[in-house]
């Protein structure tokens, strides 16, 4: 007899996981701290909202501070084999509505992205910095201020006060060698002002010219550049008859490959006390491979020591031009070819590439007009007090010929400004300076100071004075005695105070 063949036992119905359906929880959802781990759950769901019980789910999640701050985040994910999923990060930018998406299986949950807000990190004294003319040098008789920036471990700047910085002022040495002896013992109290707002303002005065060492510190840990080297000079000291020249050496242990190769005005800048070089690519030989990546080199005046990065992210083109703010370094850029004008910006700071050992750009999203002049225009930074620092750009020229323009980029909100245009923009009151290139303009106080460069008339060696005071703009024509340089083009200037 043929045995009974037992029916098939029945499976039950598969039940898919539904990202769509999936939820997620926790505070690290809404934000935290800078350099504190951020945790939130994952719970996966089927079509019908019920909580998955098994793992086995593809869960990615990821950290989206906009493009031009900061790189993507990806979050660890902890598969707890419960259908519940673990996911850690660690903020590195003090940043605020940033995007944190969420996805399983490959479909985003209903509810993401997510929306958050990292706040800055406790205060850490080797990456705070100080800042201001009076940083280095001073005069006999009158306060000397300069202010420091409260930073935490990752370089990102505070927004509140409560910090306790040490600050010590003492004499290293006297120019008046009757006073040798008394400024062995001498101490100058340092008044230190909390703005509440992560900076703070310091002022001290001497009656006696000297060099003086300025020593800044906080748990008597030094900040960074601490201690600063001040000189300090007579209200009546004057002038010397004739400036020395001499040779600036770097340390024996310099590469060779650190070491930049002769470049134009635009490729160089002086972010604090840091000279910043942008090695020009060679693109005269199109068989020639060109390099992927840029080179930046920095020259450290302290240590005199050269070193170099390659910065991350495609070649920029030649025709751009450095400015920097502090220890950000800005480029504006001619992407559309030297014979065109500013059409993109770009940023990167110093202080991250000390914490991470990276050089990275970050697109800025500049607002407004960039200057039209394409070549031959000058810049020149200006800081008034604690406010946010101008970058300005005088003159140069365009296809239609050089230009008297001058524009300003904010720092603070990003944005271009027109100062001065004879054309197609607002006029400045005074008689304004001819159209040049190939110019000098420093910023003194609340003044752009622009001397020679190259009109349509040949080289000029003429002084003009646009003062900025409470943004509003107005050229002077200064009164000056002595003798005055003779006409020139491409040189350079400096404020010595």
């Amino acid at each position: 007899s043929s045995e009974e063949m037992a029916p098939p036992m029945a499976l039950p119905p598969r039940v898919a996981t539904s990202g769509r359906h999936s939820v997620a929880m926790g505070k690290g959802l809404t934000g935290g701290v800078v350099g504190q781990a951020a945790m939130f759950q994952v719970q996966c769901k089927d079509e019908e909202g019920q909580n998955r019980t098994k793992g086995g789910d593809v869960v990615v999640a990821k950290v989206l501070p906009p493009a031009a701050v900061s790189p993507a985040i990806d979050c660890h994910v902890i598969d707890n084999r419960d259908g519940t999923y673990t996911c850690t990060y660690l903020p590195v930018k003090a940043l605020k509505g940033v995007d944190i998406m969420v996805s399983v299986n490959g479909t985003r949950l209903a509810s993401a992205p997510f929306k958050a807000s990292f706040e800055s990190g406790a205060t850490e004294a080797t990456h705070c910095r100080a800042y201001g003319s009076n940083l280095h040098h001073g005069v006999t008789g009158k306060p000397s201020s300069f202010h420091i920036q409260s930073r935490d471990a990752y370089a990102n700047p505070r927004s509140s006060g409560g910090d306790v910085f040490y600050v010590q002022v003492r004499n290293t040495a006297c120019f008046h060698p009757e006073h040798s002896v008394y400024m062995k013992k001498w101490s100058t109290e340092a008044t230190l002002v909390d703005k509440a707002n992560g900076t703070y303002e310091v002022q001290w005065t001497t009656n006696f010219p000297g060099w003086y060492s300025v020593e800044v510190s906080m748990d008597r840990v030094p900040i960074l550049g601490s201690p600063f080297k001040v000189c300090v000079l007579a209200e009546s000291a004057r002038v010397p008859a004739g400036i020395a020249h001499r040779p600036v050496f770097c340390t024996d242990d310099t590469r060779a490959e650190d070491m930049p190769p002769p470049v134009s005005r635009a490729h160089t800048t002086l972010a604090d006390d840091v000279i910043v070089v942008r090695r020009p690519v060679d693109r005269s030989d199109a068989a020639a491979k060109p390099p992927k990546h840029d080179t930046f080199h920095f020259f450290k005046t302290r240590d005199r020591r050269w070193t170099s990065r390659q910065m991350k992210g495609p070649l920029l083109p030649n025709a751009t031009t450095l400015a920097a703010v502090d220890e950000t370094v800005y480029m504006f850029l001619q992407t559309a070819g030297p014979a065109k004008p500013i059409d993109a910006v770009f940023s990167t700071d110093l202080d991250a590439m000390r914490v991470t050992g990276e050089l990275r750009r970050h697109k800025v999203h500049a607002k407004g007009t960039p200057p039209a002049a394409t070549a031959g225009m000058q810049t020149a930074v200006m800081r008034r007090g604690d406010r946010p620092a101008t970058i300005w750009f005088v003159g140069g020229k365009d296809a239609t010929g050089r230009l008297g323009d001058v524009h300003a980029f904010n720092t603070a909100d990003l944005a271009w400004s027109c100062a001065h245009s004879a054309l197609h923009g607002p006029r400045a009151a005074g008689e304004a300076m001819m159209k040049r290139e190939n110019h000098s303009v420093v910023a003194f106080r609340e003044g752009l100071w622009i001397f020679g460069g190259r009109s349509d008339v040949g080289l000029l060696d003429d002084l003009h004075c646009l003062d900025t005071a409470e943004d509003r703009h107005e050229w002077k024509a200064p009164a000056t005695t002595g003798d005055p340089p003779g006409a020139r083009e491409c040189h350079s200037a400096v404020v010595v105070e």
